[in-house]
Protein backbone atom coordinates (compact mmCIF):
# COMPACT_ATOMS: atom_id res chain seq x y z
CA UNK A 1 0.00 0.00 0.00
CA UNK A 2 1.54 3.45 -0.55
CA UNK A 3 1.55 6.25 1.55
CA UNK A 4 0.63 9.63 1.14
CA UNK A 5 1.89 12.82 2.33
CA UNK A 6 -0.85 15.13 3.49
CA UNK A 7 0.10 18.94 4.36
CA UNK A 8 -2.52 19.85 7.44
CA UNK A 9 -3.42 23.51 8.47
CA UNK A 10 -5.11 23.32 12.05
CA UNK A 11 -6.68 26.64 13.03
CA UNK A 12 -7.80 27.15 16.52
CA UNK A 13 -8.30 29.00 19.59
CA UNK A 14 -6.42 28.83 23.16
CA UNK A 15 -8.60 27.46 25.55
CA UNK A 16 -7.50 28.03 29.48
CA UNK A 17 -5.55 30.42 29.62
CA UNK A 18 -4.32 30.74 32.78
CA UNK A 19 -1.67 33.52 34.20
CA UNK A 20 1.07 30.92 34.10
CA UNK A 21 -0.44 29.96 30.36
CA UNK A 22 -0.30 33.27 29.20
CA UNK A 23 3.13 34.26 30.56
CA UNK A 24 4.57 31.01 28.94
CA UNK A 25 2.85 31.82 25.10
CA UNK A 26 4.22 35.13 25.51
CA UNK A 27 7.40 34.55 26.85
CA UNK A 28 7.71 32.33 23.83
CA UNK A 29 5.71 34.41 21.38
CA UNK A 30 9.26 35.27 19.12
CA UNK A 31 9.84 32.17 18.70
CA UNK A 32 6.45 31.21 17.16
CA UNK A 33 5.79 34.53 15.33
CA UNK A 34 3.00 34.31 12.69
CA UNK A 35 4.67 36.73 10.07
CA UNK A 36 7.76 35.12 10.53
CA UNK A 37 7.89 32.61 7.00
CA UNK A 38 10.30 30.59 8.42
CA UNK A 39 7.52 29.52 11.41
CA UNK A 40 5.23 29.21 8.49
CA UNK A 41 6.54 26.09 7.36
CA UNK A 42 5.11 22.43 7.39
CA UNK A 43 7.35 19.77 8.71
CA UNK A 44 6.43 16.45 10.67
CA UNK A 45 6.51 17.69 13.88
CA UNK A 46 4.64 20.77 12.94
CA UNK A 47 4.93 24.50 12.96
CA UNK A 48 2.80 26.55 15.78
CA UNK A 49 2.40 29.72 15.11
CA UNK A 50 0.58 32.59 17.01
CA UNK A 51 0.73 36.25 17.90
CA UNK A 52 0.90 38.12 20.90
CA UNK A 53 -2.52 38.99 21.38
CA UNK A 54 -3.53 34.89 22.06
CA UNK A 55 -6.57 34.73 20.11
CA UNK A 56 -5.78 32.23 18.37
CA UNK A 57 -3.06 30.18 16.75
CA UNK A 58 -2.02 28.07 13.53
CA UNK A 59 -0.26 24.34 13.10
CA UNK A 60 0.81 23.68 9.86
CA UNK A 61 2.31 19.89 9.68
CA UNK A 62 3.02 16.80 7.15
CA UNK A 63 1.22 13.88 7.43
CA UNK A 64 2.45 10.83 5.96
CA UNK A 65 -0.16 8.08 6.17
CA UNK A 66 -1.53 4.91 4.17
CA UNK A 67 -3.67 5.29 1.04
CA UNK A 68 -6.28 3.96 2.47
CA UNK A 69 -6.44 5.75 6.13
CA UNK A 70 -9.52 7.55 6.60
CA UNK A 71 -10.42 11.14 7.34
CA UNK A 72 -10.23 9.74 11.20
CA UNK A 73 -6.81 9.14 11.05
CA UNK A 74 -5.39 11.91 10.21
CA UNK A 75 -7.80 14.54 12.26
CA UNK A 76 -6.46 11.53 15.08
CA UNK A 77 -2.64 12.68 14.27
CA UNK A 78 -3.33 16.13 13.58
CA UNK A 79 -4.93 16.87 16.86
CA UNK A 80 -2.08 14.49 18.93
CA UNK A 81 0.53 17.06 17.13
CA UNK A 82 -1.52 19.66 18.21
CA UNK A 83 -1.57 18.56 22.10
CA UNK A 84 2.65 17.88 21.80
CA UNK A 85 2.79 21.63 20.48
CA UNK A 86 0.13 23.01 23.32
CA UNK A 87 1.68 21.01 26.19
CA UNK A 88 4.69 23.08 27.07
CA UNK A 89 2.45 25.96 27.71
CA UNK A 90 0.07 23.87 29.75
CA UNK A 91 -3.45 25.23 27.71
CA UNK A 92 -6.56 23.49 25.91
CA UNK A 93 -7.68 24.09 22.97
CA UNK A 94 -11.30 24.66 21.14
CA UNK A 95 -12.96 26.00 17.80
CA UNK A 96 -10.90 23.71 15.35
CA UNK A 97 -11.14 24.01 11.79
CA UNK A 98 -8.78 21.15 10.02
CA UNK A 99 -8.33 21.26 6.44
CA UNK A 100 -5.77 18.77 4.98
CA UNK A 101 -4.48 18.44 0.98
CA UNK A 102 -3.43 15.50 -0.35
CA UNK A 103 0.15 16.13 -2.13
CA UNK A 104 0.12 12.95 -3.97
CA UNK A 105 -3.07 13.56 -5.70
CA UNK A 106 -2.03 17.29 -6.69
CA UNK A 107 -1.27 17.03 -10.71
CA UNK A 108 0.87 19.18 -12.10
CA UNK A 109 -0.57 21.35 -14.72
CA UNK A 110 1.65 22.03 -17.75
CA UNK A 111 0.86 24.75 -20.17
Amino acid sequence: MTDHTHRVIVRGRFDALDDTARTALLDAADAHDSTDVFNARFSADGNLTYDRRLTGFTLRCEITLPRDAGTGDLRARAEALLAAALAPFGCGHRDLDIRATDMDEIKIRRR
